[in-house]
């Protein structure tokens, strides 16, 4: 009994093609009975009998180092091609296509080719091919009629005509070449031929040539149906359908292909609380927002600005050949127009969005990219979102959140398990108290929550807006209990963000028969001064109800003198990096004298934050700063200890061990004896 001679597969040797691609283009080859193994990863020693080279970007010279293998190339749409370049590779090329999303019809096609190779053809499938019989310069001598019916005419309509000038340039400069150097038996071919026909009708064509007694033959096959529903198939698996623009897989294709001859930046774009939104008007409400963004996204950076929506939310921009300060500039004038949409029209129609910034250079792979861009994202919703983030370093620590604490930061801003502490902004001559800050303090199963664990918590959570609301509210009930009370709370950033806030904050504060002038918002110049700048006409509007702005961290950030001069800010508190270097006698010492005087002029009251021992009131003094803040002067209290006893308003939770209490109105006379009195700034 005679052994059974055993099936021999041919191996497929695949060069250049992305990794996301490779496991199920490998899966299905197999399927196909096609041994696939990519370049460099040849673990089973196979011998390859074909090569494969996806033509993507790079040079044509850098993928024909091995000589005498059955090649097949597969280029992007895209992806211009010239006869020129395909020359050194037209001896071994035997298959020349398009590339198509559709995996499986890739595969498809490369197993053809390769069985095709081993003269173990597959069984045709498909409508029947018309056949042409041509002499060696191209000129049909024969057709049979039912071949002249397919390509939509008559015999006499094709005989004696030469048919390679129905082709388009670059088709006919290939098929040329393989006539020169001569047609091998199994023979070779080409995809998505544009074919125009004696009749003047345009379509698509599969060519197949062979060679002939006299000539050789050529099999064209009509794929103008297939490729338009291949086109379609194409364009649903490279594009989000909801938006339109390329999804996350595709674009990162086009990102590798460009990285290998270029630069570019990659922007990535999120909204600043969508998901609120989403739950609280639904998701074809959510939908229509994305659909706008994306309308606005497209206007700002152009419809060939490699505009990508990654999923959900989420969105990107990448910019080839752009220039790092010119991508700058155009970031920040989008996040600057998306909040001053929003602080007109409300979070309920306009968000505002955070961007991440990041420069790829030639060779860096999109990997790299996406993980430095999605640190810088989280760093920019982490310190106050609405906001632009460069990313320097591909490298990027974002900044340590414990993951514990968002779950319970959310179980406790639910149920209100927060307190507002206390602390005192005393006037320096008398030591009268002006008014105290209303400090965030979060309570857990777990403790007492500092403020550096909770907040960074909050934006992860995208509750900020609502902690703002419960924070304003809280403020309003002391100011209603006590009418001797005057708070400050860091929460303009927020209500300058969100015009809904705002006119819920004038109305609530209507209701109560509050006097605004009791309330001052806050703003940190390190993290709301986009908002600050996009809300300007809302700032102006709680300017003229009475409302008060004071700048926070002033010196940390990047406030200049004019958004200062500009802007309805009541108040200024000098961050401590900034007074201390004044200490000493130096250039910095006179330019934040100048700089109090000149907000004395304007009738901007100055505050020194960060008061720690007595030495620092004498150097505040000596710059004519009359207003400070500091632990040396009254450190953050609860509510119930530093409010009159007869308050109804108690611990939220058990009483803990009692402090030193402090009256509103201060102890004058002990301020006296213990810093001596000091002179007012002029």
């Amino acid at each position: 009994m005679s052994r059974p001679i055993p099936l021999v597969y041919p191996v497929a040797e695949l060069i250049a093609f992305p990794e996301e691609e490779q496991g199920v283009l490998s899966a299905f080859l197999e399927k196909l009975q096609v041994t696939p193994y990519w370049s460099g990863k040849n673990p089973r020693g196979a011998k390859a009998s074909i090569r494969v080279v996806r033509l993507s970007g790079g040079r044509l010279e850098d993928w024909s180092v091995k000589k005498g293998l059955p090649l097949i190339l597969i280029a992007d749409p895209h992806y211009e091609v010239q006869a020129k370049l395909l020359h050194p590779l037209i001896k071994d090329l035997v298959w020349f296509g398009a590339w198509t999303a559709d995996t499986f019809a890739l595969a498809r096609r490369i197993a053809s080719m390769a069985h095709r190779l081993l003269e173990k053809p597959p069984a045709r499938t498909g409508p029947k091919p018309a056949e042409l019989k041509c002499d060696r310069n191209g000129k049909v001598l024969h057709m049979s009629l039912s071949s002249a019916s397919r390509m939509g005419g008559t015999p006499a309509d094709f005989l004696g005509k030469q048919w390679l000038s129905w082709l388009e340039k670059t088709r006919r400069q290939v098929i040329q070449s393989w006539l020169r150097e001569g047609i091998s038996p199994h023979g070779r071919g080409l995809s998505d031929c544009l074919v125009r026909l004696p009749q003047g009708r345009w379509s698509f064509w599969d060519i197949w040539l062979q060679p002939w007694e006299s000539g050789f033959s050529v099999q064209l096959t009509d794929e103008s149906e297939k490729k338009e529903l291949v086109d379609q198939l194409e364009y649903t698996l490279t594009h989000d359908p909801l938006t339109g623009f390329l999804n996350r897989w595709e674009l990162r294709r086009r990102m590798e292909q460009h990285s290998q001859t270029g630069g570019g930046i990659l922007m990535i774009l999120d909204l600043d609380d969508f998901k609120i939104f989403n739950d609280t008007h639904g998701h074809d409400e959510g939908d229509k927002m994305l659909c706008r963004v994306a309308r606005q996204l497209r206007e700002h950076f152009g419809p060939d600005s490699g505009l990508a929506r990654l999923g959900g939310d989420e969105f990107s921009v990448f910019l080839k050949n752009t220039r790092m300060d010119q991508a700058v500039r155009r970031a920040r004038s989008l996040v600057s127009l998306m909040a001053r949409q929003r602080a007109r029209n409300g979070s309920s129609s306009a968000p505002s969005i955070s961007v991440a910034m990041v420069k790829m250079s030639q060779g860096d792979t999109p990997s790299q990219l996406f993980h430095a861009a999605d640190g810088g994202l989280r760093r920019a919703k982490v310190y106050g979102k609405a906001r632009l983030e460069v990313v320097k370093e591909m490298r990027i620590n974002p900044p340590s959140v414990r993951a514990s604490w968002t779950l319970e930061v959310s179980q406790a801003l639910q149920a209100g398990q927060f307190e507002l502490w206390l602390q005192p902004v005393r006037e320096l001559k008398e030591g009268e108290i002006i008014f105290h800050e209303a400090l965030f303090r979060l309570w857990t199963p777990a403790g007492l929550v500092s403020p550096e664990s909770a907040l960074p918590a909050v934006e992860r959570l995208g509750m900020r807006i609502q902690l703002a609301s419960m924070v304003m509210h809280r403020c309003l009930e002391l100011l209603k209990m006590n009418p001797r009370l005057r708070l400050s709370a860091n929460i303009g950033r927020e209500i300058l963000s969100d015009a809904d806030l705002a006119h819920d904050l004038v109305s609530s504060t209507r209701r109560a028969k509050i006097d605004p002038r009791r309330l001052i918002l806050e703003i940190s110049e390190e993290t709301g001064l986009s908002e600050l700048r996009a809300g300007k006409l809302l700032a102006q509007k709680l300017d003229r109800s009475g409302f008060c702005f004071c700048l926070d961290d002033y010196g940390r950030g990047a406030a200049s003198l004019m958004e200062v001069i500009d802007l309805p800010i009541r108040m200024v508190k000098f961050d401590p990096r900034l007074w201390r270097q004044a200490q000493r006698p130096s250039r910095a010492q006179k330019v934040v004298t100048q700089m109090v005087r000149l907000f004395h002029d304007l009738e901007i009251q100055v505050i020194a934050v960060g008061v720690v021992d007595r030495k620092d009131l004498g150097h505040i003094r000596a710059m004519g700063i009359s207003h400070a803040q500091g632990f040396e002067l009254g450190k953050p209290r609860p509510t119930q200890n530093v409010l009159p006893p007869k308050s109804p308003m108690g611990p939220v939770f058990p009483p803990r061990r009692p402090q030193l209490s402090e009256t509103m109105s201060g102890r004058r006379n002990g301020f006296t004896e213990k810093y001596g009195k000091g002179s007012r700034a002029k």
